[in-house]
């Protein structure tokens, strides 16, 4: 893989792991709309209209991704320990919290105590890449390759989950990205 792929995987893997984390706001809907001019991937991924770009859009999407992923109730959470061990904050946050350390990363999980967060891991996975992206070495491969192998392929059960309540929308739509993100990784990577 060229530093150009490199570096292009680890801008995806940051905006996706951005979405994951909270609702998207009006600034970030703006700049996926001008993105997507000039990027087929996003394009064909989020078509951002301009109901989305007026207030009551926002909003709408603001309610989905509380009803989707907060709750109070019916929601998905989007912990990897949630989905493997039916709680939260077990081994996997002792987990990523290393990981973090190891990229000397700790700004991207902040300390938190949810670290298993998907958009945390895409985050930290795209660090690997932009690592990559300027520093060959074969500790960084191992390291990205176990990374995923124990934070990256727990995702499809919510992944799906999310595309069945969402649908076409927004979430879906960044639900199957994810997916298809994920899926060409692990071929890469020989997961």
């Amino acid at each position: 893989m060229t530093s150009e792929e490199h570096q292009s995987l680890a801008n995806v893997y940051a905006l996706i792991g951005r979405l994951w984390l909270s609702e998207v706001d009006l600034d970030l809907l703006q700049q996926l709309a001008a993105t997507a001019q000039h990027d087929s991937l996003l394009r064909d991924s989020f078509a951002v209209d301009e109901s989305m770009l007026q207030p009551a859009g926002v909003e709408m999407l603001a309610v989905e991704y509380c009803s989707l992923f907060i709750g109070p109730k019916n929601h998905l959470p989007p912990y990897q320990s949630v989905w493997e061990a039916g709680q939260l904050q077990s081994e996997t946050v002792a987990s990523m919290n290393r990981f973090a350390e190891i990229l000397d990363a700790p700004d991207i999980v902040d300390g938190s105590t949810m670290s298993d967060h998907v958009g945390y891991q895409l985050q930290l996975m795209g660090l690997v890449h932009q690592r990559a992206s300027f520093q060959r070495s074969d500790e960084l491969l191992e390291l990205g390759q176990l990374f995923f192998s124990r934070h990256l392929c727990w995702q499809q059960p919510l992944l799906r989950s999310v595309i069945q309540r969402s649908g076409v929308g927004f979430y879906g739509s960044l639900a199957t990205l994810t997916g298809e993100l994920v899926d060409s990784e692990a071929t890469f990577a020989g997961s």
